[in-house]
């Protein structure tokens, strides 16, 4: 997925980078080419992070005192709480001709409505959920302009989804993961988990 988003960013060329919830640094790994930041609220992955990618991780928003010309929240706008804060920090941060990029869970997507309580990301750590239509209208709340609001799969390895689907069928589909190899169960696979992607700069 880091490489789909990478070519996502790249249509809007950017100079200046910052992925927010940058985890381990996967993404950002990928931004070696730009003038590219992370910030990261766990300890343990933005030491991991800043060692593989050899790029500056910041620890919270406050820290922060530059602008940026692209904000991505790849896999972790759901995951804040504060909404009102978030989007103070993120007009702060942003450049006047400057975008934000979201990939995050969309609570109308037909995978979300087909699986329920089963949909996959309903998790403890995802604190909040939109659907496309909500999340247009906190942006216009805030005083952003979407430019982009669509639906997008999501690309992960076989051995993920096997990992998954055994919540559903474990004995059977956790034999099938014992069985294959590493090279198949590290082939990556496009699937409509429920995603979408929200491109939008300041109104």
């Amino acid at each position: 997925m880091s490489k789909k988003a990478l070519a996502i960013i790249k249509q809007h060329n950017p100079q200046t980078i910052l992925d927010v919830g940058c985890g381990l640094g996967y993404l950002l790994s990928f931004l070696k080419n730009y003038d590219a930041e992370g910030v990261e609220i766990s300890d343990f992955a933005r030491e991991i992070a800043e060692k593989r990618t050899g790029k500056k991780v910041y620890k919270t928003f406050k820290e922060i005192k530059k602008k940026y010309d692209l904000l991505v929240f790849y896999d972790s706008f759901e995951h804040i709480k504060d909404q009102d804060e978030v989007f103070k920090d993120i007009t702060r941060l942003l450049n006047p001709q400057g975008k934000v990029i979201i990939i995050m869970p969309a609570s109308d997507s037909c995978t979300a409505k087909i699986l329920g309580k089963y949909w996959i990301e309903y998790k403890q750590d995802h604190v909040l959920f939109y659907s496309r239509k909500a999340f247009k209208m906190q942006l216009e709340k805030y005083q952003f302009k979407p430019l982009l609001i669509k639906s997008i799969w999501k690309t992960v390895t076989i051995y993920y989804l096997l990992s998954y689907l055994s919540f559903f069928h474990a004995g059977f589909l956790k034999k099938v993961r014992s069985i294959l190899p590493i090279f198949m169960l590290n082939i990556p696979i496009s699937i409509p988990i429920g995603q979408m992607l929200v491109v939008f700069e300041k109104s």
